[in-house]
């Protein structure tokens, strides 16, 4: 993680607080988004759902577009 490696750096106090909240709120978005891929996983074993893959390049253009 790009805040970890810069904490590594000499600098201020307060920008080394800052990152060091930038580095904490990573970890926690990480371990948030894991935990809801594993309910998301749990939940189609089930119901049954099956979900297949998407290009995500076109979804991105149809977002933009609209």
């Amino acid at each position: 993680m790009q805040a970890e490696f810069a904490l590594l750096q000499n600098m201020s106090l307060e920008v080394q607080h800052s990152l060091e909240q930038i580095a904490t709120s990573s970890e926690y978005a990480a371990r948030l988004v894991t935990q809801l891929l594993a309910l998301v996983r749990a939940e189609n074993r089930v119901t049954g759902q099956i979900f297949s893959r998407i290009e995500l390049t076109t979804l991105e253009r149809l977002a933009v577009r609209d």
